[in-house]
């Protein structure tokens, strides 16, 4: 059973908080300071054209789990896609081959992987440029944040205006320019993209 990082830190009596006390046990001055340093300054609100900085931290934490995991779980997304129906289930299996993931089978039970031996085995995508990934990892973020949401939050969402015959061209597309403009600005290390092990 995975776990957020978030959950684990919320649980006293976790072997990872254990380690972080032991490992380092003189923080306090260290946020006091912090605090002190940020207690005046205004927190940066979305520009033009940015959905919010909650959306971008989902898909840039989506960029990071591409980056590292030669197996990402993608099933946050799939979960959120599920929510929303078979079109947006089979546009998020688009998107995950896409991107070198596994197939999806549509089952009475919902989504289920095929083939999972072989599933992770190779990138179908490696040479995605960051423009596209920067596109796929926003769509992962608006699944993510369906599932997270729940339908009545996820009714404001831009996968929901797509409809039922959504395409993997729309959802890559409902990354706005300045979305896709803001993530340039932060480019990742050259070759950094899909390393495998």
């Amino acid at each position: 059973m995975r776990m957020s990082l978030s959950t684990v830190l919320d649980a006293p009596g976790s072997p990872v908080v254990a380690y972080m006390r032991q490992r380092f046990p003189n923080v306090h001055d260290l946020q006091r300071r912090y605090r002190q340093a940020v207690a005046g300054v205004t927190p940066l609100a979305p520009t033009d054209g940015i959905a919010n900085y909650g959306t971008a931290g989902t898909a840039f934490d989506w960029r990071v789990r591409l980056l590292l995991d030669p197996a990402p779980d993608f099933g946050l997304a799939v979960r959120g896609a599920s929510l929303l129906g078979k079109p947006s289930l089979r546009a998020a299996a688009e998107l995950i081959s896409y991107l070198g993931g596994g197939a999806f089978s549509l089952g009475a039970t919902g989504p289920r992987p095929v083939d999972l031996a072989d599933a992770f085995a190779s990138p179908a995508a490696p040479d995605r440029g960051e423009e596209d990934l920067a596109r796929a990892c926003y769509a992962l973020a608006f699944y993510t944040e369906t599932y997270r949401a729940g339908l009545l939050v996820a009714a404001r969402s831009r996968l929901v205006a797509l409809g039922s015959d959504v395409t993997l061209d729309q959802v890559l597309g409902l990354a706005t320019q300045a979305e896709v403009a803001d993530w340039s600005a932060s480019p990742m290390p050259p070759g950094a993209c899909w390393s495998r092990r």
